[in-house]
């Protein structure tokens, strides 16, 4: 017989970002424990909500197949002593097949008469499963803070309330013994109940496959994919009927969707006045304080409107405007609290806040935040060259951390260079300074915008060079296992925006520079030191390629040909990939050649010359003629990067033709010394021209 089989687990309500998590793990591993069962089944389904989890199995098998198996077991001679009498080895045998030894037969095999046994064993009972099924589903789910209740030793992110199963229409209730060891010792059987305030009493599920419609009946979505798509329909219509667009928030609707099962939108207002504090404060109180969506209008400024997802009755008035008046007490005391902090951080201009850095510790042996825009200013100076006045960037890098010495940023700190951009704003700052201030801080996680403006960048790599650098300079840069100053990250974020800029910057120069900046005795500012934050920062240059779908070998080679600019070394190898991939084996092929040379021209005469007078064939004159063609390209100081490499690329693979009948026709090692020499330099001339583009020892 096969029905659907429906389980649910009640629970007290669990945190949305637990909920979620649980789901993800439960769709991933459920698919898994049912196959194990041997069980033939349909599709599976997960269903979650604040306060639920479950699953349907459609067309499950209450009892698997039997199965019949015929074991060998030992050979007669062993099986029976000298009387006839079953031995231990029989003996042993038997017990293993389930049997007494006189049921044991054997049958003659070209090796000779062996005991057998065929065996049935009874299919697996889905009902004898679902309790194990149930202690590896939710016993192995990992929450960031589990807790126990009562006296009992269950262990799970909120107390269980209850559990229910259902198997077509057949309810289950199990007896103790079948939940030993399991997450459901001790949990009662519940019946499915709706909302746990509005409508607690027992929702009828008449049939396992009827369960989610049995909760719609009673306005509870079950599945959170259909849940979240209705509460993103009412949010987008509940807008449109205040004349207003919705600013969508993917991380609050997914935070929402696991608080409410029985979603309905209330709107909400505040007072206009409080919309002179900047749109990041109200936005934060509103989002991350009570879980409220914000509107702008068709203008793009924001409303005092803001839309509530309650998990309540909002066909009902009365409790419609007591859920309004009651989110629009909580946020107004809120927005008054920073209605003070910014009226009074108003009071002083953002540029006198800049010497109150200096009770702002930066590193401990680093000195103050008053210190670290100091070497803002020097190291944006140094990426920038004469192109940016140093006036400019000096005083953006002195105004980019100013803001954290206001009142509203310590009560909003990830607010930072937002608020400071807006104070800088109402100061007068000129406008690419006020925009340098917002963007400095950019990206703030992976994924996140870059920096556009020019100045904005600027500021923002000198920001994260001097954070990555403060690591090596005290000595705690990053290891196998840690990273306490988000080096790795940075590093990412530094070479994301010189590709995205085109920034030429050589690394070596500015390593060197930036590393004198430090205060004296801070580290080792040495050469030493200098070499590791370069090795470093290539490494990391070559992973992030590699991440990005570049070949691991040809990306190294890239990197480390030389070359210590890095958006000259993304666009190499950018190129380079682009080639290669147009004829692979080709191109693997011209590699080894060029392995070849690198061996052959360790033998050459450092000293020699190449003297193309003494070529004696027509080969010789054709690599020299391909090695000067790429020594005259890579001396070329070209605007683009990257279509300049390509067409030194499509040259290099162009000359594989070249190089084949350089190696079919000439011999190398001729037995005249003066021949023998000028093909070796004009070898060692042809590998130089190569490793001006790629460092061969990294393609072994």
């Amino acid at each position: 017989m096969a029905e659907t089989l429906l389980f649910e687990l009640a629970t007290e309500e669990i945190p949305a970002a637990y909920q979620k998590n649980a789901l993800a793990d439960w769709q991933k591993r459920l698919p898994a424990l049912i196959k194990a069962t041997g069980l033939a089944h349909g599709t599976i389904h997960v269903f979650a909500t604040a306060r639920r989890i479950a699953f349907t199995v459609s067309a499950i098998a209450d009892k698997g197949e039997d199965t019949t198996e015929t074991l060998q077991g030992p050979a007669k001679s062993a099986a029976l002593d000298a009387a006839g009498k079953p031995t231990p080895a029989l003996v042993g045998f038997a017990k293993k097949a389930g049997i007494a030894p006189e049921a044991v037969s054997f049958i003659e095999s070209p090796k000779g008469s062996y005991a057998t046994a065929t065996v049935t064993r009874p299919g697996k009972a889905l009902r004898s499963a679902l309790p194990g099924i149930i202690q590896e589903l939710a016993g192995g789910v990992k929450f960031a803070r589990s807790m126990r209740w009562s006296d009992l030793a269950n262990i799970y992110a909120r107390p269980i309330a209850g559990y229910f199963a259902l198997y077509g229409q057949n309810e289950w209730k199990f007896e103790p013994a079948e939940l030993q060891n399991t997450l459901l010792a001790d949990i009662p059987f519940r019946p499915v109940r709706g909302h746990f305030i509005l409508d607690p009493k027992p929702v009828g599920v008449p049939s396992a496959e009827a369960y989610a419609a049995a909760l719609a009946s009673h306005q509870i979505i079950a599945d959170a994919a259909e849940r979240k798509a209705q509460i993103g329909k009412l949010l987008r219509a509940a807008a449109a009927g205040e004349k207003l667009e919705l600013i969508e928030n993917e991380a609050l609707l997914d935070e929402v969707n696991f608080i409410v099962e029985r979603p309905g939108v209330v709107v909400g207002t505040f007072a206009p006045d409080f919309l002179r504090l900047p749109d990041g404060v109200i936005l934060s109180e509103m989002n991350q304080h009570q879980r409220y969506f914000g509107m702008r209008d068709a203008s793009g400024r924001l409303s005092n409107r803001f839309l509530i997802v309650a998990n309540a009755m909002t066909a009902d008035a009365a409790a419609v405007k007591n859920i309004r008046e009651g989110n629009e007490r909580v946020l107004r005391a809120r927005l008054a609290d920073g209605a003070f902090f910014y009226d009074e951080d108003l009071k002083r201009p953002l540029g006198e806040r800049v010497d109150d850095l200096k009770q702002i510790v930066f590193h401990e042996g680093l000195g103050t935040y008053r210190e670290k825009v100091d070497r803002m200013a020097e190291f944006a100076s140094l990426i920038a060259g004469d192109k940016v006045p140093r006036d400019l960037l000096q005083q953006a890098s002195r105004l980019a951390k100013a803001d954290l010495t206001t009142a509203l940023v310590y009560e909003f700190d990830h607010l930072q260079g937002e608020i400071g951009s807006v104070y800088a704003a109402h100061a007068g700052v000129a406008p690419q300074i006020v925009t340098a201030i917002h963007e400095h801080y950019l990206p703030r996680f992976q994924g996140d915008s870059l920096p556009q403006s020019e100045l904005g960048a600027l500021i923002s790599l000198a920001d994260k060079w001097d954070n990555a650098l403060a690591a090596f300079v005290l000595g705690k840069e990053p290891t196998a296992s840690q990273d306490p100053f988000a080096v790795r990250r940075q590093t990412l974020y530094i070479i994301q925006i010189l590709v995205a800029q085109k920034i030429r910057l050589s690394l070596v120069a500015f390593i060197a520079a930036a590393l004198k900046k430090y205060p004296a005795g801070a580290g080792d500012a040495g050469a030493s030191l200098a070499d590791k934050v370069l090795q470093f920062f290539k490494g990391r240059l070559a992973t992030i390629f590699e991440s990005e779908g570049f070949d691991k070998k040809l990306t190294r080679a890239a990197v480390f040909s030389g070359g210590d600019d890095a958006y000259d070394l993304f666009a190499r190898a950018s190129a380079l990939k682009v080639i290669a991939e147009k004829d692979r084996t080709s191109f693997d092929a011209l590699l080894a050649a060029f392995k070849r040379m690198a061996n052959i021209s360790k033998e050459a005469d450092a000293k020699a010359k190449v003297e193309p007078a003494k070529f004696a064939t027509e080969q010789e004159k054709q690599l020299y003629a391909f090695a000067e063609g790429l020594h005259k390209r890579s001396a070329v100081a070209a605007d683009d990067l990257l279509r300049h490499y390509k067409e030194i690329f499509a040259e290099f693979a162009a000359g594989k033709p070249t190089v084949d009948d350089f190696f079919t026709h000439v011999m190398v090692n001729h037995e005249d010394a003066a021949i023998r020499t000028n093909r070796l330099a004009l070898v060692t001339h042809t590998i130089a021209a190569v490793r001006n583009l790629l460092d061969l020892e990294q393609l072994a």
